[in-house]
This record gives structure tokens, C-alpha cells and sequence, in this order.
């Protein structure tokens, strides 16, 4: 056989086994990566990090007589049925924007916050609360519970009520707070307060980014209330007594390790949807352009980014990241200042090695400084009304209030600054306030919630 012909054959061979080989070396690569997640959640759950839903569930699980979730299922029934219900929440909530805090849409003066053209069109926020008396005895109910607990697919047993709407629940609470304010009754005003409190927490057990978000603007409802409480009833001794009383029984402030853990399981189950290149697109672009891209998988998509092997090391490398992030950060949500710098060391580590796999993972941890500013607003929210309190017992016990803020320890600290809350006196009250999230607060703004002003 001429040598040409050897050749031929020789290169006719290789070409043909070429596929073979290609399959073996693939699984060859993938059984490696497999077996790198496999270490990485073998790793994670030995650090007590949950990876799947199963453990997950089983992490935030509580004992059935602390859950109020048969109570909020009950909720949710009724506001399936009943869509009157649904509209007088929604018109508390809007009503709540428009009067923050200064203001009120119960004051005999109060003018029509939605411009409505007659007074037979004009939304009766007062009638609201009285249609709503049905859903608030059931948000009270639920308030007797020390925790709210549902499976992370909110969908078993029927507990599948939304954040938004213990928010709402919320928020309908404190309106009717305030107005039984508006007529002198602190009592029941306050017992409402204490509801909304521990709505709040509720909303910290379900342990998402989400929820932690939800939280702080149940607890901003509380402050508000409360801020408005102490303006009308601030010289009444036996009520600020019982408002501090009330200020010793504070629910826990957020647990970050659960909502990264959450935050986790969330990613992981964005792995398998990453087919294409347009898919990771969707995940690095701000813009709402990229979603209107074609992300149909290419060949190139199925071999690269879309591959199995990709997956699997996307996967550890979630797994991985999350591991070092929690890791960094303390059990104490008091110490979220060290969490933030946890938090930053591990996106700059992934900043500086691009790979696809550090690419999601930077995406993950792309909204991490929100819990911890969650955190600090809700600390922040305490404070604030802790403070005001003390300062009008003061005044009660002494007759004016003090030139100079006292130090009451961590209190007087702004979770904001690096100092202690600002105070000065205005007329015969105070103003005090923290520098909020901007820094650049300067207690000018009485309806901010970063401010309170007693006269």
C-alpha cells in the first residue's frame, strides 16, 4: 500500500474517532466538576449551610403553636373573597404616602389626598377602617405569634400569603393607630403599635432580601406611628411609660445568615436556566433593552455557556462564594458594619478573577449592601423613638427638656454616622434626627422618618 494511501487511511481513522474522544473527554471533565459540587455541598452543609429547598424549610422551620401562618391563610381567604377588602388596603396604603407624618387624612381639616372631584367620589379612609375591622382582628391574631413560618415554594398547606400584604396589614394597622390618636386613645393606639411590631418580625422570619425590605417599611410604619404618638401624648407620664415598656420587647433585628442562605438556594435554581449567552446578559444589564434580545441557544451557547460541565462549575462556584460570604459574616445583626466589609472583601476577590462562573456569583452578591442598610434603617427606626421617649421623661420628671443629648449607651449612637444621633432644642421641644442613608439628613424635614420633632 502506497504510503499516500496509509495516510489517507490514517487521517479517515482519527477523524472518526475524533467524536469518541471528544465524548470521553467531556465526560471526563464533567465528571469532575460533578465531583467538585459534589465536595463544595458536601463542604457547605458541614458548615451548616442548607442547599436544597428540603433544608432550607427544616433551617427556618418553627413549632406549630409559635407559627402564625394558618392565621395569615385566613387572611388571605378573606381577601380572596372579599375584593372590597382588598381595595380599602390598598386605599390605607396610598393614603399612608400622602400623609406621612405630617399630616393626617382623619383631621376634620384634612383635604382630599387624591384629588378626587366631589365629596361622593372622595375616598373615605375612616369607612376603609371600619370594613377592614374583620381583617385587623385577624392581623392581631396573628400578631399573638411569635413567628411566621412558610415552606420556601409558599404554596404548601395553602399559606401562600404575600409579604405585600402582611405590609398592607401593616400599614392599615397604624392608620387606625392613628386615628384613635386623633381621638385621645393612646391605649388602644399603642396596643396596635405593638401588633405592627411583631408584624415586622414576621416579615424577618421569611428571611429573603425581599422580605428583609419589607420588614424595614413595616417597621417605618411603626416609627411613624409612633413618632406621631409621642407628639400628641409625649407629656402624659403613664404613656410614655408604657411606650418604653413597649420599647423592651423589640423582635430581633434581621438573621443575615438566613437571607443569604436563601439567597443561595434562590441562584442555584437560576443555574439550569442559563442556556445562552442573552440568558447571563439578562443577569449583567441594567438596561430593559436586553430583555427584549432573542436569547434562543446558539450550537456555540450548547457547547459553552449552555453546556452541563459550565453548570456544574457555575454551581460550585455559587456554592463556594456564598460559603466565603457567610463566613464573613457575624451572627450578630447588631454587627452588620463587619458584615459589610465581609461582604465587600468577597466581590472584590470576585472582581478581580472574571471567570463565568465568579460572573454570576458577582451578580448574586450585586444588591448584598441592601439587607445590611435594612438593618441599620430598622436600628435606626428604635432609636430614634427609644430616644424621643426617654427625652420627654425626662422632661416630665424635670419640667424641660435637656440643652444637650444624654448618653443612653448604644442608643444615642446613629447607625448611620459616626457619632451619636443629632439633637437641638426648638422653642420649647427638640428636634433629633439621624444623617440616614445619604449622610446628608439635617433635621429640617420633620415627615422624614430619619427625624423626630416634639414641641
Amino acid at each position: 500500500m502506497k504510503l499516500s494511501a496509509k495516510i489517507a487511511i490514517g487521517t479517515v481513522a482519527v477523524l472518526a474517532a475524533m467524536p469518541v474522544l471528544a465524548v470521553v473527554a467531556r465526560r471526563e471533565l464533567e465528571g469532575r466538576a460533578e465531583a467538585n459540587l459534589d465536595r463544595e455541598l458536601a463542604s457547605a452543609r458541614k458548615d451548616g449551610i442548607p442547599v436544597t429547598d428540603d433544608e432550607l424549610n427544616a433551617l427556618l422551620k418553627v413549632p406549630d403553636q409559635d407559627n402564625a401562618a394558618p392565621i395569615y391563610a385566613k387572611v388571605d381567604d378573606l381577601l380572596k373573597r372579599d375584593a372590597r377588602a382588598k381595595a380599602d388596603l390598598d386605599l390605607l396604603h396610598d393614603a399612608s404616602r400622602t400623609f406621612p407624618l405630617g399630616g393626617s387624612p382623619f383631621s376634620a381639616d384634612a383635604s382630599d389626598p387624591f384629588g378626587s372631584a366631589s365629596k361622593r367620589q372622595k375616598p373615605d379612609p375612616a369607612g376603609a377602617l371600619l370594613r377592614l375591622r374583620p381583617v385587623l382582628d385577624l392581623a392581631r391574631e396573628a400578631a399573638k405569634y411569635p413567628h411566621w413560618s412558610i415552606p420556601w415554594k409558599r404554596s404548601v398547606g395553602g399559606y401562600s400569603i404575600g409579604e405585600k400584604t402582611v405590609i398592607d396589614l401593616a400599614i392599615a394597622l397604624a392608620s387606625e393607630a392613628e386615628a384613635l390618636t386623633t381621638h385621645g386613645d393612646w391605649v388602644r393606639s399603642l396596643a396596635d403599635l405593638k401588633a405592627i411590631q411583631r408584624l415586622a418580625t414576621h416579615l424577618g422570619d421569611v428571611s429573603t432580601f425581599e422580605a428583609l425590605d419589607q420588614q424595614r417599611i413595616a417597621e417605618r410604619a411603626w416609627q411613624r406611628g409612633l413618632a406621631k404618638l409621642i407628639r400628641a401624648h409625649g407629656r402624659d407620664s403613664k404613656f410614655v411609660r408604657a411606650a418604653l415598656a413597649m420599647q423592651d420587647r423589640f423582635g430581633p433585628l434581621p438573621n443575615l445568615h438566613h437571607a443569604l442562605c436563601c439567597e443561595l438556594i434562590g441562584w442555584r435554581r437560576v443555574v439550569p436556566e442559563l442556556k445562552s449567552k442573552q440568558d447571563w446578559a439578562y443577569f449583567e444589564c441594567d438596561d430593559d433593552e436586553c430583555y427584549d434580545k432573542d436569547n434562543t441557544p446558539t450550537l456555540y451557547d450548547k457547547l459553552t455557556v449552555g453546556s452541563r460541565m459550565t453548570q456544574l462549575n457555575v454551581d460550585a462556584s455559587l456554592v463556594a462564594e456564598f460559603r466565603r460570604m457567610i463566613a464573613s459574616v457575624p451572627a450578630d445583626p447588631d454587627k452588620w458594619p463587619e458584615a459589610e466589609r465581609g461582604m465587600a472583601a468577597v466581590k472584590a476577590s470576585l472582581d478581580a478573577h472574571p471567570t463565568f462562573a465568579n460572573r454570576l456569583a458577582r451578580q448574586a452578591f450585586k444588591y448584598l449592601s441592601d439587607p445590611t442598610n435594612d438593618v441599620r434603617s430598622i436600628q435606626n427606626y428604635r432609636r430614634l423613638t427609644t430616644v424621643a421617649l426617654r427625652l420627654c421623661a425626662e422632661r416630665n420628671a424635670n419640667g424641660a427638656f435637656p440643652e444637650h443629648l444624654p448618653n443612653y449607651g448604644d442608643l444615642t449612637q446613629d447607625p448611620f454616622g459616626a457619632g451619636p444621633l443629632h439633637y437641638h432644642r426648638k422653642g420649647p421641644g427638640f428636634v433629633l434626627f439621624s444623617v440616614g442613608s445619604n449622610g446628608k439628613e439635617d433635621g429640617t424635614h420633620p415627615t422624614s422618618s430619619n427625624v423626630i420633632e416634639v414641641d
